[in-house]
């Protein structure tokens, strides 16, 4: 299907890793999408002139599987989670995909299964590290199952989960 979509969104949407514009969206995108750019329609062709240029993009949904075969919801949980600190390390906010009492020892199991680099930035991390990463929180998930429901923005009442390692 081929969509337009502000520049800057149509841009973010197809950012390679390393590149300041890879963001959740490039990442989400290209987990279930070929994504392809095709061309920029200037804004003076409209009328009235938006402010802004029009990216057309055009999405290919994946015949073969997606390069993930989980819930979206639990993908863009971790995706989510992770780019919430973006300049930071992605061990930073992958913590906060467990509950206080065990974020360390979840964070550090949570990395060793997917054999990704804790020290990376989340735009540093290619899209088959972020399959590995939602594989092993799927893991760790089967093990805990009341983390999958974790939610740190949750009130605290609400948020704290009893799991003991």
């Amino acid at each position: 299907m081929t969509l337009t979509f502000q520049k800057e969104v149509g841009e973010r949407m197809i950012a390679p890793i390393q590149t300041k514009q890879r963001c959740r969206l490039s990442v989400m995108c290209q987990l279930w999408c070929d994504v392809y750019y095709k061309f920029t329609i200037p804004g003076k062709a409209f009328v009235p002139k938006p402010d802004v240029d029009v990216a057309v993009v055009t999405l290919f949904p994946l015949k073969t599987p997606p390069l993930v075969d989980l819930p979206f919801k639990m993908v863009e949980k971790v995706v989510r989670t992770i780019f919430n600190t973006r300049q930071k390390y992605c061990y930073k906010s992958a913590e906060k995909l467990f509950p206080e009492n065990v974020r360390e020892q979840l964070r550090s199991k949570l990395f060793m299964l997917s054999n990704v680099n804790p020290t990376i930035r989340p735009y540093q991390i290619t899209n088959e590290e972020f399959v590995q990463l939602c594989y092993a929180y799927k893991i760790i998930g089967q093990e805990f199952p009341e983390i999958l429901d974790y939610n740190y923005r949750a009130p605290k009442n609400l948020a704290d989960a009893n799991i003991c390692l």
